[in-house]
């Protein structure tokens, strides 16, 4: 049963509490402080509440005397302030949310397998489409190459993305850290493009690679594959040498991969990689958790105002300049911790 909490209405959009949410919903430096983030959607808070509890919960109502979830508050708003927070036009007899941030690890665990690689995703609606789509085919793990994606835990890319990176371990790591991982795990690495081998079930990308004289090292990862992503910005001018370039059929014509949406030609890439030449690789059996207190990655969850990943060095440099700097310094970073989906307990 959820916890028992007073409860107020609240109608003004110049209340503490909507202040806070509002920051908390348009603005990274405040998730980055507080590490909480806003979701919204009852059907999106009752499937994350099966393994995580709320700081607060706000609705337009009172909730049901068995609501299953599990929060510190709830708060009672009108629709207006509804719809503000959740940026939307129309949010009658909805809800919302603030949860922990789930943080990244240090690398990818050790039985990843299918490795998503973005780079310059700035679209957040196409972000969380791709998210989605990973975590729904079942990829394993998704690495951030940092500066150049936006916040993947932007209101919109949250909701695009249905909360995809609470159930999928997540990296943030430069190229030089992810092609040690990629060596170390001999995933087959790969990146999306024009041009290259063909995705499909008459194609074998591995045998193009070799033919370009990659010699038998390709041939001994077919044991996974880590594949890149390019956004229009990405931080990487060309992929690296080490990747072998792979596109899709453009259906005889009838797709214009030149003009479709990135979120859409990427996620059809996911299903076709994975069921043409992954199929007997199963999901990962772990599942992500913010509780534990670890070292992570020095690129968790630290944005600059414009929603880019920074290193936290350079965050505190930027606000001792502006006074914010002193008093307690920053606080612990915490790490995803990973446990069987049959241990996890709702």
């Amino acid at each position: 049963m959820a916890a028992t909490a007073p409860q107020r209405a609240i109608k003004s959009l110049s209340d503490p509490l909507v202040t806070e949410l509002l920051g908390l919903a348009n603005e990274s430096a405040r998730r980055v402080e507080s590490k909480l983030c806003v979701v919204s959607g009852r059907k999106l808070l009752h499937e994350l509440g099966e393994n995580y509890s709320f700081k607060q919960v706000v609705s337009d109502r009172p909730l049901p005397p068995m609501c299953p979830l599990r929060y510190e508050s709830h708060h009672i708003v009108s629709d207006k302030i509804l719809r503000r927070v959740a940026n939307m036009r129309s949010y009658q007899h909805n809800m919302l949310g603030t949860v922990q941030m789930p943080q990244p690890l240090e690398k990818p665990p050790d039985t990843a397998r299918l490795l998503l690689i973005l780079d310059g995703i700035i679209d957040a609606g196409q972000l969380g489409t791709i998210l989605r789509s990973a975590f729904a085919l079942k990829w394993h793990s998704v690495w951030f190459l940092p500066r150049t994606n936006t916040d993947p835990f932007d209101y919109k890319a949250i909701r695009s993305s249905q909360g995809a990176l609470w159930n999928m371990p997540f990296t943030y790591g430069k190229l030089d850290r992810l092609e040690r991982f990629i060596d170390e795990a001999e995933l087959f690495p790969a990146v999306l493009d024009t041009r290259g081998a063909l995705i499909g079930q008459e194609s074998d990308i591995f045998a193009k690679a070799n033919a370009r004289g990659n010699g038998t090292r390709d041939r001994q990862r077919r044991n996974g594959i880590a594949l890149l992503i390019r956004g229009p910005h990405a931080g990487l001018a060309v992929p690296p040498k080490s990747f072998n370039r792979l596109c899709l059929d453009d259906a005889g014509g009838r797709m214009d991969l030149a003009e479709a949406d990135l979120g859409m030609v990427a996620s059809v890439a996911l299903h076709e990689i994975k069921n043409t030449y992954f199929q007997h690789i199963t999901t990962s059996p772990f599942m992500a958790s913010p509780e534990l207190s670890k070292e992570v990655s020095k690129y968790a969850h630290h944005f600059d105002s414009r929603g880019r990943a920074r290193n936290k060095r350079v965050l505190e440099r930027q606000s001792r300049g502006k006074g914010n700097g002193g008093g307690g310094g920053a606080q612990t970073d915490r790490l995803a911790r990973y446990e069987r989906l049959g241990k996890i307990k709702a």
